[in-house]
């Protein structure tokens, strides 16, 4: 049943809803702008996160790459490695296949900074057939001699060694004279004589007057030309032809 108490109800809802129709666009304004810095932070706040989960997802991602990069340059520099290392074999073996000489190829395993520019020692030894004073080659020319033995390695006395002296030729003219080291980019090469025609760039090889050095392995060639104050007689610079600073690889000559 109809109450009047009901009515009364009805009739402040209708009343109520009228006020707020009326007032609605002119609160909405005012109900916007203050709404308008809470939203501002809350979307603030919001971005910030999403960012910060953005950036740890691309930091472990980036982690991930560089690994990855870093694997990829280790599995180029070992490509490059080997593949510098069978070519360097491939002249050694074909130098070795040409020869006139009974040849044992070595690798280089050991440079001391007190001896880099006089000795190395090498992967072969006593039984290997190794003895001392045996030439050691290479296949740009003349490396030097053993000096010392092991039973699996060998020190090598480099021909940059001032105590390591070889009887060599001036392989145009056929002069004659003694090739010593200098601890120093050249080698020289004293005794020769001065009627002789001794030229810049002339090669000079080993003469074979010794037992160790077998005749006609490439020394270097001549660079400079000068006379020896203490007894005027001329001597030569020579430019080896093996980089001393770059040996890898070499080959003993056997007798």
């Amino acid at each position: 049943m109809w109450r009047p108490k009901d009515k009364r109800l009805i009739t402040c809802l209708l009343i109520s809803v009228c006020i707020i129709s009326f007032f609605l666009p002119i609160l909405r304004k005012y109900l916007v702008d203050f709404l308008e810095y809470p939203l501002k932070i809350t979307g603030f706040f919001f971005d910030e996160f999403k960012a910060l989960i953005f950036f740890h997802y691309n930091f472990l991602e980036n982690i991930r790459l560089n690994r990855e990069i870093g694997l990829l340059k280790q599995k180029l520099s070992d490509y490059q490695e080997l593949l510098g290392e069978n070519q360097r074999l491939k002249t050694l073996l074909s130098f070795r296949e040409n020869s006139a000489f009974r040849l044992v190829s070595a690798k280089v395993i050991m440079r001391s900074p007190e001896t880099w520019a006089s000795l190395i020692v090498i992967d072969r030894g006593k039984r290997d057939g190794l003895k001392e004073n045996l030439a050691v080659i290479s296949s740009g020319g003349l490396v030097g001699r053993i000096v010392e033995l092991g039973l699996s390695t060998a020190k090598v006395a480099l021909l940059t060694d001032p105590g390591v002296c070889v009887s060599a030729i001036v392989q145009s003219s056929r002069t004659q004279g003694l090739v010593c080291g200098t601890l120093e980019s050249y080698l020289v090469m004293r005794y020769l004589d001065e009627d002789k025609d001794i030229k810049i760039k002339d090669n000079v090889i080993t003469a074979g007057l010794t037992e160790i050095f077998p005749k006609g392995i490439l020394i270097g060639e001549i660079i400079e030309i000068k006379k020896d104050p203490l007894d005027n007689r001329p001597y030569a610079k020579i430019k080896p032809f093996v980089d001393f600073n770059k040996l890898e690889e070499v080959m003993v000559i056997l007798r």
